[in-house]
């Protein structure tokens, strides 16, 4: 059975390999981004901005990550990535909280 920390492993990975579609299906549909500039963006606007290029993620090295309690992980990586047409590395960091959603069989 799979963990909280191994669904935040999945999202990182899927971020990075840029699979939206797997990506659409693992986030709540009221999933939201906040940036480290404090910009909130939905779950389709940060997907779509995936889609497009304008947010590439290259690679995410992973520093730290702990599960806090029953539905919060907090995770910790170094992203290479491309904004907006400006590449750069950022310490991010990632507070997500989970909640179980029956999937239609």
């Amino acid at each position: 059975m799979a963990t909280l920390i191994d669904f935040y492993r999945q999202h990182v990975t899927l971020m990075v390999s840029g699979d939206t579609e797997a990506l659409s299906k693992l986030l709540a549909p009221d999933f939201y981004l906040v940036h480290m500039t404090g910009m909130q963006q939905s779950k389709a606007e940060w997907l779509a901005a995936i889609d497009s290029g304008e947010m590439q993620y290259h690679e995410a090295q992973e520093h730290r990550v702990e599960q806090l309690n029953d539905n919060e992980v907090l995770g910790q990586n170094l992203v290479d990535a491309t904004i907006w047409g400006s590449r750069g590395s950022w310490r991010l960091q990632l507070h997500a909280f989970f909640s179980h959603t029956p999937q239609a069989g």
